[in-house]
């Protein structure tokens, strides 16, 4: 037998305003305070990851909208993982996929950011909503055995706040991770194998970088896109919840035990305490820099 750890659990007949009251809305606030902070779904296909993530996000951006201070703004970033490839899901149509590969970098303040993606300035709910509906309607779904209408992308909602009167900056990320399967259950073949590989890898990726997070040790977040993207998220200070999902189906029981491990694991990562992320708007980059002045020369010797 094995013991799991986790802070809350929730049946089928919760409601996900439940597991949002209890969980969610404190990653929401550090994202408010300044701090980078990340809500994921992980599980197997078929466990419900989208349905939740739905309902989550909307809650989510209301109490971001809700909570900002005076002086703030708002950008809004959607990206879509298929294939180990980054697609901008508000710019791109499905049908331009080749050769729209976006690059996952690092800006001259160590930033994680992909370059050529769209961030629209938004300044209410409803605009983001309908960005959010309309770039989902462009993510690369398939059936498989185990669901009719699976997700076959990892889609990464960012949402960034900068306020100019504090000079701290923080996104907030809201992640629909594709789920984990095996290519015998799912009975893929051809491009639907090809997709459930790469998903798994990108997922196995994750793990190794959680599970080197629990050890202490330094994270390879380079294996994959997503990790590379969500390398800020799950660094350093930032706030981090994981929403797993399961199914309550006897055959899914392997990937069921699967969830709940990574769950475990990520209990035990200890995060550091540091300050919030500074702009590096230009008004922040204009501000008199402090003057360096010599140390004075040391007292003379006495004989």
């Amino acid at each position: 037998d094995a013991a799991y750890q986790f802070d809350h659990t929730y049946g089928p007949e919760s409601e996900t305003s439940e597991l949002y009251a209890a969980v969610v809305v404190q990653t929401v606030k550090a994202a408010l305070d300044g701090r980078d902070a990340c809500v994921f779904c992980f599980g197997a296909t078929g466990s419900g990851k989208t349905f939740t993530m739905q309902g989550v996000t909307e809650m989510a951006l209301q109490d971001l909208f809700e909570g900002l201070q005076s002086g703030s703004t708002v950008q809004c970033s959607y990206f879509e993982i298929y294939v180990d490839e980054v697609y901008d899901l508000l710019s791109a149509p499905s049908e331009e996929r080749a050769g729209a590969d976006l690059q996952v970098c690092k800006d001259a303040q160590g930033v994680t950011h992909v370059r050529g993606g769209r961030a629209v300035t938004v300044a209410t709910v409803e605009e983001i909503m309908e960005l959010v509906r309309s770039g989902s309607r462009q993510r690369a779904t398939g059936h498989t055995a185990c669901n009719a209408v699976s997700s076959r992308s990892h889609a990464i909602l960012q949402v960034k706040v900068t306020n100019e009167g504090t000079l701290s900056s923080s996104t907030l990320s809201l992640v629909d991770l594709a789920g984990s399967e095996r290519s015998t259950k799912a009975n893929t073949s051809g491009e639907r194998l090809r997709e459930a590989r790469k998903i798994n890898q990108s997922l196995h990726a994750l793990s190794k970088c959680i599970h080197a997070r629990v050890e202490g040790k330094p994270a390879i977040y380079r294996e994959s896109k997503l990790t590379r993207l969500l390398e800020d998220s799950l660094s350093g200070n930032a706030a981090t919840t994981m929403i797993c999902n399961v199914s309550t189906s006897a055959d899914q029981f392997d990937e069921t035990l699967h969830t709940l491990a990574r769950a475990h694991e990520v209990k035990q990562i200890k995060r550091p305490v540091a300050p919030p992320r500074r702009s590096a708007s230009p008004q922040a980059a204009r501000l008199p820099k402090p003057i360096q002045r010599p140390s004075p020369p040391p007292p003379p010797q006495s004989p």
